[in-house]
């Protein structure tokens, strides 16, 4: 008998000591506040987007035959594939073009580059004649100079 009462106390506090689930903003999750009821002003009406596609559907289906509606399906699907194709072809020349370009623009590059190398070559090269005819001139001078 004492620990019944003694259980029934502490059943008692317990469940008195309990609150219910609360939202993260407070609110009772038993009893939401009014505005999550209200629509929303941005809410799409349901209704009325079904009963157009429904429309729709039943004229295009009732107008077509199974395969008219295969058929322009596959046609569709033809032309999407057609246009991929001309794309990356526009693509596949637009790259060729563009690495032709680079290409000449490096040989150019390189031909000016070699061009400049045979032309300091020549520069030093009659640099170094007209020293090499001085100093043989010195040298033929000296020689006249000593008889």
């Amino acid at each position: 008998m004492k620990y019944s009462l003694l259980a029934a106390a502490f059943a008692t506090v317990i469940l008195v000591g309990c609150e219910g689930k609360k939202s993260l903003d407070g609110h009772p999750m038993d009893k939401p506040p009014p505005s999550a009821f209200a629509p929303r002003e941005a809410e799409p009406d349901m209704q009325e987007a079904g009963a157009g596609l429904a429309d729709n559907t039943a004229a295009t289906a009732d107008s077509k035959t199974g395969a008219e509606v295969i058929t322009d399906a596959a046609k569709s699907a033809a032309d999407a594939t057609d246009k991929a194709t001309q794309n990356v072809v526009d693509a596949t020349k637009s790259t060729a073009a563009d690495a032709a370009n680079t290409a000449k623009s490096a040989a150019d590059a390189t031909e000016k580059a070699t061009q400049n190398v045979i032309d300091a070559a020549k520069s030093t090269a009659t640099d170094a004649s007209k020293e090499v005819d001085g100093a043989a001139r010195r040298a033929i001078d000296a020689i006249k100079g000593s008889k």
